[in-house]
């Protein structure tokens, strides 16, 4: 081999590697890509997501003083 098949070769490697990883630590998901799985944190992702809106615009400096903390 020569070194741009050589190189070639250990991109793809690479490659393969990193999706065997990213299959096996969303396994839950993979099996069901176009649904989205019925979680218990869904209503305090929506209100984190709402809170950080809301206090980034009205006074960033009290971003953790959330009434949940």
């Amino acid at each position: 081999m020569d070194d741009r098949s050589l190189a070639r070769w250990s991109v793809w490697q690479a490659a393969g590697i990193f999706l065997a990883l990213t299959l096996v630590l969303t396994w839950p998901q993979v099996i069901a890509m176009t649904s989205i799985p019925d979680h218990r944190d869904a209503y305090f992702n929506l209100w984190r997501i709402g809170w950080i809106a809301h206090q980034i615009v009205a006074d960033p400096a009290r971003l953790f003083d959330a009434n949940i903390y």
